[in-house]
């Protein structure tokens, strides 16, 4: 008995000690994204050699797979190697950098340590290999459909190109994502003279990429010298060529027919049959219509024939014989842009052409 008393408190023991809560081994899960802790050449760091290879240390150990990929280089450069000594990325570019240019290293955000802890932000440094880093600025807002771009992205661009130059493919010798309120700022220009293109597209899918054909850009040119170092001011308004056009009208009437609706139809001039748009005409005979940007012929008719074109139909007395429809011509062209609003004076449906 002594002994199974003694085996029984013996497992109590253990089961009191299984029961108290420990934290696990290695300490608090770290949570905290890490930091750039240093960088070289430093931030505003000038006279750099042209065969310098660039080190970017962090505070705590990294998550170093493929890290290279999350470094862009303003104006861009090749990476050759990518290497760590302890928390010190080192990169080997592929070719020495060029004299008399300012570059920006930027680090995207998302980058993480050894846990997984990743950076919501991202980090920049700039340097020069000419005796002092540039000092331009071209800043203002990007707007989209009359509204901020906050998915806008902007990119410059050094002029002059050569003839092959297309903006839409090339690559940019600097790029900025716009904030939610469509602002931008491209900072560390040289203020020589030198001319920029400035090209804005909106990039409706996150990619970073233009999509031609799916997104919309528009394009400014600015310079900067020693009395202009700086425009920080520039707008860069995106008119997208998918936008559709209202276009708002009343026709009114006097046929004395009121068994068929009244019908509107647009026709290109390049191509009149058959319409580009229809709609019948409400009650109180108003009409609307979204319309992609062009040259239009507007017609309003009672469409007897039910063929949405303005014509003839068999009289109701003699159906050998052509009746015409009761039909009016808006007296303008109406030349429609990407996002107009356009509100058109009453037109009069009259017995003119009614048999």
């Amino acid at each position: 008995m002594i002994a199974r008393r003694v085996w029984a408190a013996a497992w109590l023991v253990v089961l009191a000690a299984c029961a108290i809560p420990e934290p696990p081994p290695g300490g608090p899960e770290d949570t905290q994204p890490p930091k750039v802790s240093f960088t070289y050449p430093a931030e505003g760091e000038s006279s750099v050699p042209a065969d310098a290879e660039i080190q970017i240390g962090f505070d705590e150990g990294m998550n170093k797979s493929r890290f290279e990929r999350m470094v862009n280089f303003q104006p861009p450069v090749v990476i050759r190697k990518a290497r760590w000594k302890g928390n010190v990325l080192h990169l080997v570019l592929d070719e020495p950098l060029h004299p008399d240019t300012t570059y920006i290293v930027e680090l995207k955000a998302g980058f993480s340590d050894a846990h997984g802890a990743r950076s919501k932000e991202g980090a920049r440094f700039a340097f020069a290999t000419s005796a002092a880093v540039d000092s331009g600025v071209i800043a203002g807002r990007v707007l989209f459909r009359r509204e901020p771009a906050d998915k806008g992205v902007v990119r410059l661009f050094v002029l002059p190109k050569d003839s092959a130059f297309a903006v839409e493919a090339a690559r940019p010798d600097r790029e900025t994502a716009c904030r939610k309120d469509g602002a931008f700022r491209l900072a560390y220009l040289p203020t020589d003279g030198t001319s920029f293109l400035v090209w804005a597209f909106q990039d409706n899918n996150g990619n970073l990429n233009y999509d031609p054909g799916k997104e919309a850009g528009a394009v400014a040119t600015v310079s900067l010298g020693t009395d202009v170092w700086g425009v920080e001011d520039i707008e860069i308004d995106i008119v997208d060529p998918r936008e559709p056009a209202s276009v708002k009208g009343t026709v009114d009437n006097v046929t004395g027919v009121d068994s068929l609706p009244v019908v509107v139809t647009l026709h290109e001039l390049a191509d009149s049959m058959p319409p580009s748009y229809y709609v019948r005409c409400g009650s109180d005979g108003s009409f609307a219509l979204d319309v992609l940007q062009g040259t239009y012929v507007l017609w309003s008719f009672l469409d007897f024939q039910n063929d949405s074109l303005c014509g003839t139909y068999p009289c109701a007395e003699d159906s050998a014989r052509a009746c015409a429809e009761p039909c009016v011509m808006y007296p303008d062209t109406l030349r429609v842009k990407p996002g107009d609003k356009v509100r058109l004076g009453k037109l009069v449906l009259g017995e003119e052409g009614a048999d």
